[in-house]
């Protein structure tokens, strides 16, 4: 490991900008990355981290971010509130155009990250993330996957040649 990762990471969101960073080129599409990794948490009684799986989505777009949510959520099966209110302790991110996600407890949170960051790696459109923790997503997920097996024989298609002096339409009418 290089020396950016000395540390232990509290939030994915640094590695999302730097991403978007090293990503940008010359193209009109708005990118939009994931990553799943574990962020590290202080915990009060211990000398040793909280260790939790999270999800972070990035974009160019609001409303892009939204709809890849929406889309993850309907597809677990669950209903999840934007609670727009409510201040979310990050300083990556700007006052306005944030929100935690909730089902009965809080799985994460969305916004946008301040300009002044973005400023300091060279990018200057708008990114938006939302940071999910992993282990509160399958809590509380409805959805049963099931496995299905890929068949052990390839599939079999027929074809067939038909030679005639008639035309296709009345081979067809006679089928």
């Amino acid at each position: 490991l290089s020396s950016d990762f000395e540390y232990l990471r509290n939030s994915l969101a640094p590695s999302a900008i730097i991403n978007h960073k090293n990503n940008s080129g010359n193209h009109n599409q708005k990118p939009a990355f994931f990553e799943i990794a574990n962020v590290y948490l202080a915990k009060p009684d211990s000398v040793l981290p909280e260790e939790k799986p999270t999800i972070v989505i990035s974009s160019q777009g609001l409303q892009d971010l939204k709809e890849t949510l929406d889309f993850l959520y309907a597809n677990l099966n669950l209903n999840v509130t934007f609670n727009q209110n409510e201040t979310i302790k990050n300083s990556l991110l700007i006052d306005t155009n944030q929100a935690t996600m909730n089902t009965d407890n809080q799985i994460g949170y969305y916004g946008q990250i301040k300009n002044s960051i973005l400023n300091k790696f060279g990018i200057i459109t708008p990114i938006y993330i939302a940071e999910v923790d992993l282990n509160n997503l399958i809590e509380t997920s409805q959805h049963k996957i099931v496995y299905k097996p890929l068949s052990e024989y390839p599939e079999i298609s027929e074809d067939i040649t038909v030679t005639s002096s008639l035309s296709i339409g009345s081979i067809v009418e006679k089928i």
